[in-house]
């Protein structure tokens, strides 16, 4: 069988209408012409601007400055780029195109702050290599001197400040008299860092501002970082210098690796030492397959949470064969194995990626679309496609198969489009042969390009948007506002993203978390056709004109929209000067003592942890809110919950009491928290980007040292049995019960822990970790565990796997134990392998995929409207749908379907009493499940949303 060759063709061509096309040789130079098409060259438009915002005079007022444009008739992607013209300036420019309207451009002015003055106009050429149709941009770069002088001091001191992989952001208080409304604040820009100030207290005439200091050094980086303010010409002077630290988290060890092939797959144990605490992070690759940010209690083979070996095992599909590489990353050091070489046993050698034939996406209720692909393969089968823009990926994968088979199939999943894209594509099948196509390329041959329905929202469409309140006064206490907004083509089914702009968080920030956080989400209102978007701004809110953010697939905020709303694009904060939106803070933190020693085993201690919350007057949301104290041993720790407050400040305290005959020699530390207020403001510890509630401590000093009076036990617990039990033979995961329930025994000769709970693992094999835009979350299935019989040295526990719908398809799961603790923290894992060689199950085979239909839950009907039935292929073909009053005796009914995909049906129904419901797929010859469905009836019965409330499975 030959091989396809899909060829991406560039070409240059002069203006005007050109023929274009290709000439191929062999390898005995025959030669081969293929017309491609008549390609049509159109001169891009004059750039001439419109400015938007902030301004259009281009001056340059702080750090860094930003400029919204549109280039009048511009309506292609563009290559244009940016050069700062003038020498020696201190300045970097960027420039980007909005992908929703192509006309509209953003520049970015940087000022890179230097410990030299500068003072001249800057000169911006903005232009494509080579051609004449550019334009020059003048900035006056002249920044107002403060009328009051600047005196600066912080109120959070952190010099020096220590930083690691799970608190990778330092904060700071720094307060500062003179306004920077008009001048540059911020540090030298390094390569490894960036940083950020935000004013969060006072005014703008003198105002307390939270910096965070973001770094992704290594372990050698120690960083000075001066936090500068520049005065017009005057040499900048210098506010704050923190000294940086990086916190050395672990030190590798000990590598090794192991091959052993069985029916036709590899299996790969890693085994290395690990010298490390709670902070760790592991990144394991082997070949192109990687798993980014490995948590215990995955991989803990031996020893205990600050020393262990970590060991695992991966297996290919029968397909691969190709040798691979190990590569192990900590946050801290990096390396690179050769695993001992190995024959690879594939069933069939597969050196070709899969073809998309044909995308299709068919719009569903709300945002919602159902994307078709039409995939073949040649030998192993297809395996996996992902498309989006980081963080919004979303996956195809061998069980959404609806039609066909691996090798010929059509695949069906819904997603919602909300700030989803197509820009990347990426697929691989079983013998992991990976191809990719990015934004605008086409999918195959024949020209298919991919792509969703969504709401066209830019600037260009919107049709309504004001504030019901353009100036909203928070001094005395909180207010409401309402945004009015309306755009072409918005209807029932549309939903847009609102943030009003006063939280504290930056741009990525946004992006990564809040996008897909459904309070920020709003739905068109029937009755005015249009959105209304109510939101509260908190009593003492920063005065400020907030930036405020908006959007459907992109995001737009005032500055796309101030030429041509005007005023209308604008709501005004007033406040007093004492302002405050800082999160709860920790203001005061105590430890009772930081050594305790227990002289026997009859005696024990309290250690005791007092704290004070501060809200500056607001609630604490005590469901949300928490501290966890763990140690360097115990990674469980123990969780402080009941966090609330109806006052401004707050005072908690937590006694942990050790018992002598108990004991274990350990650290305690608060390794994380999270506290939220009334309005939604979060701090914590340890959790990602957000503010360090404990910015005023250096928590590593406030440690709590245990000594023991006797030496503990070094022998790991051990398992004894491990028994399945399948709801079917042969078990698959296609079927309407996929639970698989482990009876698990684990003994230890001094005695369990009951605080810890093992964890039974089941792994997708590696073909599940392609290197595409995000690592998957479906590559392995922690069960739940919970405990049914105890004694001191011996547990037994029942453990339920309730597997995804088609998890583990087509090649089978990997089984693997880990979590086992003693007492005394001793921690005991079990792999892949380990299991086998043990004589317990570790592997569950292939599933053969079933395309009987399975009904999972409906909308939230109201008995007169659109009925609305998910679940798994319920009709790539129109389906037979039957209705009852019992569960016995069904009539067949003939709606007319509004859509009918294997995910979802939808049709208009009638009735207003309970009913049971099945249906038929007509590609198998079982009847689906029956669900029983309540219509809720409301005196407004005209809206409906995607629920299962209203539904049971029978």
């Amino acid at each position: 069988m030959g091989t396809q060759l899909i060829v991406l063709l560039d070409a240059v061509i002069n203006l005007g209408s050109d023929n274009i096309g290709l000439r191929l040789s062999d390898v005995v130079m025959n030669q081969y012409l293929f017309p491609i098409e008549v390609f049509t060259c159109v001169a891009a438009p004059l750039l001439s601007l419109v400015y938007l915002s902030p301004n259009s005079t281009l001056t340059i007022t702080n750090q860094d400055t930003y400029f919204y444009f549109r280039i009048v008739g511009y309506n292609r992607d563009s290559e244009l780029t940016c050069s700062i013209q003038t020498l020696a300036a201190p300045f970097n420019c960027k420039l980007s195109q909005s992908k929703k309207d192509l006309s509209i451009f953003r520049l970015d002015m940087t000022l890179d702050i230097m410990l030299q003055s500068f003072s001249s106009d800057i000169q911006v050429h903005i232009g494509t290599t080579g051609s004449s149709n550019y334009m020059n941009l003048f900035f006056n770069s002249e920044i107002i001197v403060p009328t009051i002088s600047l005196i600066s001091f912080l109120v959070v001191p952190m010099m020096p400040s220590t930083f690691n992989i799970r608190q990778p952001i330092i904060n700071g208080m720094t307060k500062i008299y003179g306004s920077t409304k008009t001048m540059p604040v911020g540090p030298i820009s390094t390569q490894n860092s960036f940083y950020t100030l935000q004013p969060v207290m006072g005014s703008y005439v003198y105002a307390t501002y939270l910096s965070k200091y973001y770094t992704f050094g290594k372990s050698t980086d120690v960083s000075p970082v001066p936090l500068l303010a520049y005065q017009g010409t005057d040499t900048p002077i210098i506010l704050v210098e923190n000294q940086i630290i990086l916190e050395n988290l672990d030190l590798i060890s000990g590598f090794t690796a192991e091959t052993e092939n069985s029916n036709h797959m590899t299996f790969f144990t890693t085994k290395f030492y690990v010298s490390t605490y709670e902070n760790l992070r592991l990144d394991v690759a082997i070949g192109g397959f990687r798993e980014n940010d490995i948590r215990y209690p995955y991989g803990y083979f031996s020893g205990t949470y600050k020393q262990f070996t970590f060991g695992a095992v991966d297996a290919t599909t029968p397909y691969y064969s190709i040798q691979l590489n190990i590569t192990m990353t900590s946050y801290s050091q990096s390396f690179f194995w050769p695993i001992p070489v190995y024959t690879p046993d594939p069933l069939f050698v597969d050196s070709n990626p899969p073809t998309i034939v044909e995308w299709m996406a068919i719009k569903l209720d709300g945002t919602n679309n159902l994307i078709r692909v039409h995939i073949k393969d040649d030998i192993s089968g297809f395996s996996a496609l992902s498309f989006g823009d980081y963080p919004i990926v979303h996956f195809i994968l061998a069980k959404d198969l609806v039609e066909g088979d691996l090798l010929d199939g059509i695949y069906e999943v819904v997603i919602d489009t909300m700030f989803s894209s197509v820009s990347q594509i990426s697929l691989n099948d079983a013998a992991s042969n990976l191809v990719t196509f990015l934004d605008g390329y086409p999918l195959n041959p024949q020209g298919t390009k991919p792509y969703l329905l969504q709401d066209d929202l830019s600037p260009s469409t919107i049709t309504t948007f004001y504030f019901e309140k353009d100036i909203v006064d928070v001094s005395v206490v909180g207010q409401n506002n309402t945004l009015y907004l309306n755009y072409t083509g918005a209807g029932p089914n549309s939903k847009i993203f609102f943030d009003a702009g006063l939280l504290n968080y930056d741009s990525h920030e946004l992006y990564k978390s809040y996008l897909q956080d459904p309070s920020f989400y709003y739905s068109w209102n029937k009755k005015l056709k249009l959105f209304k978007i109510d939101f509260f701004i908190p009593h003492l809110s920063f005065p400020t004109d907030p930036v405020y953010s908006f959007g459907v697939v992109e995001l737009f905020n005032k500055h796309h929209l101030s030429s041509t709303l005007g005023r209308n694009a604008v709501y005004t904060v007033v406040s007093s000067e004492d302002s405050n939106q800082l999160p709860p803070i920790v203001s005061l933190f105590q430890v009772s003592h930081s050594l305790y020693t227990i002289p026997s085993t009859s005696d024990w201690i309290d250690v005791v942890w007092n704290f004070t919350l501060q809200n500056f007057g607001r609630l604490t949301r005590a469901s949300d809110s928490y501290i966890q104290i763990s140690s360097d041993l115990d990674p469980v720790g123990y969780r402080i919950s009941t966090l609330s407050s109806n006052t401004g400040s707050s005072f908690f305290t937590f006694t942990l009491t050790i018992y002598g005959n108990k004991c274990v020699p350990q650290t305690y530390v608060i390794s994380s928290a999270y506290f939220e207020d009334e309005y939604g403001r979060k701090s914590g510890y340890n959790r990602d980007s957000t503010i360090n509630a404990f910015m005023n401590f250096n928590l590593p000093e406030y440690a709590v040292k245990i000594n023991c009076p006797i030496q503990p036990d070094t022998t790991p617990p051990i398992l004894v049995s491990l028994d399945p039990t399948f709801p079917a033979s042969p078990y698959s995961s296609f079927s309407l019960d996929r639970k698989i329930t482990f009876l698990m025994t684990t003994q230890d000769n001094v005695g369990l822990s009951r605080k810890h709970f093992p964890t039974i693992y089941l792994s997708q094999l590696l073909d599940s970790k392609m290197s595409t835009i995000k690592q998957r979350d479906d590559i392995r299935f922690a069960c739940q565990t919970i405990e049914f019989q105890y004694s001191t040295t011996e547990i037994i526990y029942t453990v339920d796997c309730d597997v995804p719908y088609g998890y583990g398809y087509p090649n089978g799961l990997l089984i693997s134990v880990y979590g086992i603790t003693d007492i005394h923290m001793n921690l005991k894992g079990y792999d892949t392998l380990s299991l086998k060689g043990m004589g317990f199950p570790y592997f569950i085979g292939p599933s053969i995929i079933s395309f009987d239909p399975h009904l999972v839950s409906s909308n939230n009907f109201n008995g007169n409207g659109e009925l609305i039935l998910n679940g798994y292929h319920l009709s790539y073909y129109e389906p037979l749908v039957e209705v009852g009053e019992n569960a016995t005796v069904f009539s067949k009914i003939t709606p007319r379907f509004k859509y009918h995909t294997s995910l979802q049906l939808s049709f208009n129904f009638k009735s207003d009493v309970s009913f049971y419901i099945r249906i038929k797929n007509g590609q198998s010859s079982e009847y689906s499940n029956i669900l029983f469905i309540v219509p809720i009836i409301s005196l407004d019965s005209s809206s409906s949303s995607s629920s299962s409330s209203s539904t049971k499975e029978i």
